[in-house]
């Protein structure tokens, strides 16, 4: 049975995936590991990062921290509970150091996603392909994982999602029109593209000034813009919210709640013994 890292062209939805990984190594004398981000140390390995047992990990401070709440200003458009002006800050856009390794995995198995179990790349497992994706193209990794969400509720599912999911994963090269992303597209691709497009568009926003205006919503609506990190996001997706729904929902109102509510379950989730630093 071939990965998610290939061209996908093997995974379907009847396609068995198992849901456990087995990890080779020597059983310890007096406990278990409870769940991957239990086993996750660091390494001298080029990622940082290997897998190991550890008996009795101790606690690391947690530096992830929760989404600020944007001061509202004059102009602003603020809708629904979210400031479409400022979505979020540049500094939290590009913030991948508080994150590590084993806080995506934690939050993954918080939530029984399918990607805290099953390999993407070969032996790789998602957290580990999603923090190193976040470090080439420095966008913060919840806010990739927040992406793949709102374009195909990719996180949340529990069981691995079809082909024709996995190959529009993070909307990249798709729009209302259709798909112009190509045969070549799968999970790493849409990743690693999307990502890139994310940091490409914040770098395009670093030239210019603000608040600036921007047309969303097909052009029916100017909104003020504030910041480098909204451009980003309004021009990835260039709506507030998907106007052709009869109940709120889709657009970038997707992408600040399911960030906000993914950093916040993985707070919640942490032990409180390493929460000490983070609040």
């Amino acid at each position: 049975m071939g990965t998610l890292g290939g061209l996908v062209a093997s995974v379907s939805a009847d396609t068995h995936i198992p849901n456990q990984v087995q990890v080779a190594v020597a059983k310890p004398a007096q406990t278990r590991p409870a769940s991957l981000s239990e086993m996750m140390t660091p390494s001298d390995q080029p990622e940082g990062w290997m897998l190991a047992l550890k008996s009795t990990p101790a606690p690391i401070p947690v530096q992830v921290k929760a989404l600020s709440t944007p001061v509202v200003q004059k102009g602003d458009y603020l809708k629904h509970g979210v400031n479409f002006s400022n979505l979020v800050s540049n500094a939290e856009f590009t913030d991948v150091a508080s994150t590590r390794l084993q806080d995506l995995q934690r939050y993954l198995e918080s939530v029984d996603s399918w990607l805290a179990t099953t390999p993407v790349d070969g032996n790789r497992m998602a957290a580990e392909v999603i923090m190193a994706t976040a470090k080439n193209h420095k966008v913060n990794p919840w806010a990739l994982l927040a992406t793949l969400e709102k374009e195909t509720s990719l996180v949340t599912r529990t069981a691995p999602p079809s082909h024709k999911t996995l190959r529009k994963s993070m909307g990249f090269a798709y729009n209302d029109g259709g798909s112009k992303a190509g045969k070549k597209s799968n999970f790493l691709y849409q990743l690693d593209k999307g990502a890139e497009l994310l940091n490409n568009l914040y770098q395009e926003g670093q030239q210019l000034t603000f608040p600036r205006q921007m047309k969303v919503n097909y052009g029916h609506k100017t909104i003020t813009v504030r910041n480098a990190a909204t451009y980003a996001l309004m021009r990835y997706t260039p709506h507030t919210t998907d106007t052709k729904l009869s109940r709120v929902g889709g657009g970038n109102y997707l992408f600040r709640k399911h960030m906000e509510r993914m950093v916040n379950t993985f707070l919640d989730s942490a032990p409180q013994s390493t929460l000490l630093a983070s609040r």
